[in-house]
């Protein structure tokens, strides 16, 4: 069983919804989240979700446009576009 009202770090959050791992937690369970997403475009999407100010999930789920890696370098990524 999952315990309700966890916390989740989602790496690579992507839209939020589209092969999420966190949507089921923060939606359902009451989860608060640290949500990560570089691809700009995307994470627009995002934040339409879950950062608007009058967002129900407004304090409980934090949005950052960036990667996180194992090396402080900056470095190229591959983005493949939704089919």
């Amino acid at each position: 069983l999952v315990p309700k009202g966890g916390c989740v770090w989602d790496i690579g959050a992507n839209d939020g919804v589209w092969n999420s791992n966190s949507f089921y937690l923060i939606n359902s369970l009451n989860y608060s989240a640290v949500l990560f997403e570089p691809e700009a475009e995307v994470f627009l999407s995002l934040r339409r979700r879950y950062g608007t100010a009058d967002s129900p999930f407004a304090g409980r789920v934090e949005l950052y446009n960036m990667a996180l890696l194992k090396s402080a370098e900056v470095m190229d990524y591959r983005v493949f576009p939704a089919s």
